[in-house]
């Protein structure tokens, strides 16, 4: 069975028998690749109804929305046709259950309603598991894209992270490099210093020669 992908439009996609077949779950596209995996028709299959996910809304430097939706890029519209400002949506897979928990987590942030203030970044960014989630909405509104899947966020994320642990060890290799380097200079000078030290010693006070007796 091939794997089905969320879209960053907020569908699902998956490949059969080199079609690419989309729907509004996970069941559904892989429903239909069974179907047309099987010769059948996917025309006529009945699209499952999505289950709510919790989605994040924002526009650049503007406060943060933390809904629910079944159709997350459909209710992206709606705020969009009230908005002046260019809305940006994450489509978290997050079940409906935990829009309350952030609700709760975040009530010290709310504006009003579902509207949270944008300092909230660091426990949303806890709570949903990307860095800077609130940053990277805003950023992403200043652009003008319209939908991101959490997955492009957790994969960025995850990115960044290995960086940052790769320049961490390529520094601590510098620093140990560094520390050798002089280790080894300073035996070098060391050594430099003991051979002038002997050749001191040698002119102060040369080698006798001896004589072997002849025996008589």
């Amino acid at each position: 069975m091939p794997v089905a992908f969320l879209r960053r439009d907020g569908r699902w996609q998956i490949k059969a028998k080199g079609k690419c077949l989309y729907g509004t779950t996970r069941e559904e596209v892989e429903r239909k690749a069974r179907i047309y995996a099987g010769g059948g028709s996917v025309q006529k299959v009945a699209p499952i109804r999505a289950m709510d996910r919790v989605y994040l809304a924002s526009a650049a430097h503007g406060p943060v929305k933390i809904g629910r939706a079944a159709d997350p890029n459909l209710r992206h519209q709606g705020l969009q046709c009230g908005s002046p400002y260019p809305l940006v949506l994450v489509v978290t897979h997050m079940p409906s259950t935990e829009e309350k928990r952030l609700h709760y987590e975040l009530s010290p942030y709310r504006l009003h309603g579902e509207w949270f203030d944008p300092a909230c970044c660091g426990d949303l960014s806890d709570l949903v598991g990307v860095p800077g989630i609130v940053a990277r909405l805003h950023r992403a509104a200043a652009r003008r894209d319209k939908v991101l899947a959490l997955a492009d966020l957790l994969l960025a994320s995850e990115v960044e992270q290995r960086a940052k642990i790769a320049a961490g060890e390529a520094v601590r290799e510098a620093e140990q490099g560094t520390e050798q380097a002089a280790r080894e200079a300073a035996h070098a000078a060391a050594q430099r210093e003991a051979a002038a030290a002997m050749d001191r010693i040698l002119e102060l006070w040369p080698p006798q020669k001896v004589t072997p007796a002849v025996p008589t």
